[in-house]
């Protein structure tokens, strides 16, 4: 039993009564009982509620640099913050019951709002309460004190030892030179933490000073500073599965991938600064199997030419081991994707990709009673194809997600014009849900994906039908 912590609770309480219009609510401690021995005790605390109060006059009080000077806020600022559109935001009324979880709510609403049109100093204070006596009536009162509105002078990024200042500042929407928005910067904070290369990001605001250390007004200084982490991953496995048999596999993935940053010496291959830090993304996977045995190796470059194109390559090996014959395909990919449409707050976004791959397909060591396509495309069979399709992609928080959405739509055409031995149409359809079940004591989440997938494909002329290896089952 700590005393003090008692106390807390009972200012708490008594906020809590505040907050629902009940000003003049009483909370006091009535009386402690103490079991014989001390290890008990009872508590009981007297509350008086007293009448509730209703909202009488709301004044606002708008405090602002004078016109002419630094930072003076412009003709359509004025015309935004007028008394009365803080008073609306505010979100009291005249007549009705006092609701401090209202006001709360406002006052965070105000200050979004005046950080979204770069007013970085802004002080939006709790709102002053005057009640009348014997009316039950509470005059409010709230004064906004906007200071100057602010530019970007200078973007600093520190801690990137081996990361690239054009990876950082790729992800950070902001000019020097133009009006910061704070809901910007910090969506750009939640950009570059998402990444998964840092450690640690933290964001900085400082006020710009003279060489004899007077405040620049109207003018501020960002720093992003990041701690490097590990973006090197090995994984080994095993598994066991009706389709699969029994496959173990090992994957090195390298994220934030540098191809043109070889090592020089045996020291940058131990510190980690060798192919490190352009934010591309090298994989490289081996899993030997029973029925399937696969290896492949695979590149991403997110912002090809410092664009918002991306590009993908990749070449891989499979050989699957099927009851009557076997399936033996080697093969390289090349993909591009870009951006069509997304928002400011990154909850959803729409992205188009291009694919082309060319295969050979070899169907071997052909059993008796094998399915007839086994027959029909036994041998070299050559695929060179080319995909289109769509990707939408939805999350509740881009920061802190909660549940996600995919959907995929992609149509592929091979052979005809693009040459190869085999002709078909093929479209699929997916989707993807992804959500947080519940989480732990320890603040773990545990996550559920459902998927789904549909498709179609039809042969075209001198292809007799889809080869067992392009069929979807």
């Amino acid at each position: 039993f700590r005393l003090d912590l008692l106390m807390e609770d009972l200012v708490a309480i008594k906020r809590l009564y505040e907050s629902r219009g009940f000003l003049d609510a009483e909370v006091v401690l009535d009386d402690l009982r103490f079991s014989d021995d001390k290890s008990r005790v009872i508590i009981t605390i007297a509350i008086i509620e007293h009448q509730p109060y209703c909202v009488g006059n709301i004044e606002v009080v708008i405090e602002r640099v004078e016109a002419g000077e630094p930072g003076a806020p412009p003709p359509e600022d004025l015309a935004f913050f007028t008394e009365e559109r803080l008073r609306c935001m505010l979100g009291l009324k005249t007549g009705q019951r006092y609701d401090g979880e209202t006001v709360d709510e406002g006052l965070e609403e105000i200050t979004k709002a005046y950080y979204g049109r770069s007013y970085m100093d802004a002080q939006v204070l709790p709102v002053e309460r005057r009640g009348r006596e014997r009316q039950n009536i509470v005059d409010v009162t709230l004064t906004v004190d906007e200071g100057r509105k602010s530019r970007l002078r200078r973007l600093h990024f520190v801690g990137n030892e081996y990361t690239r200042d054009k990876v950082l500042r790729r992800e950070v929407k902001v000019a020097p030179g133009g009006y910061i928005d704070r809901a910007e910067l910090d969506r750009s904070l939640a950009r570059l933490n998402r990444l998964g290369y840092f450690e640690r990001v933290t964001m900085l605001m400082r006020d710009v000073k003279c060489v004899n250390g007077e405040v620049v007004p109207g003018y501020k200084d960002v720093t992003y500073e990041v701690v490097e982490g590990s973006t090197g991953k090995l994984n080994f496995g095993v598994g066991i599965s009706t389709d699969g048999g029994l496959l173990g596999s090992i994957s090195f993935q390298k994220d934030n991938f540098d191809i043109t940053r070889w090592p020089r010496s045996f020291k940058e291959l131990t510190t980690r600064r060798a192919f490190t830090g352009a934010g591309q993304t090298f994989n490289i996977f081996f899993a030997p199997g029973t029925i399937t045995s696969q290896f492949s190796v695979s590149f991403t470059e997110p912002h090809l030419f410092g664009t918002d194109l991306a590009l993908s390559l990749s070449a891989y090996k499979r050989r699957n081991f099927r009851e009557d014959y076997d399936e033996d395909i080697l093969g390289y990919g090349v993909g591009l994707a870009y951006p069509l449409l997304e928002d400011d707050e990154y909850r959803y976004r729409l992205r188009a990709e291009l694919r082309w791959r060319h295969e050979n397909n070899r169907i071997l060591d052909i059993g008796p009673n094998a399915v007839p396509g086994a027959f029909l495309f036994a041998g070299n069979n050559e695929l060179r194809s080319l995909s289109l399709g769509l990707r939408f992609v939805s999350v509740d928080d881009f920061a802190d997600p909660t549940w996600s959405t995919q959907t995929r739509l992609t149509g592929t055409y091979a052979g005809g014009v693009l040459g190869g031995s085999l002709n078909f149409l093929k479209v699929d359809l997916g989707h993807e849900q992804d959500f947080i079940v519940f989480v732990d004591d320890e603040g773990k989440r545990h996550r559920v994906t459902i998927r789904g997938d549909m498709g179609w494909a039809e042969p075209m002329p001198d292809t007799p039908e889809i080869p067992p290896f392009e069929r979807f089952y």
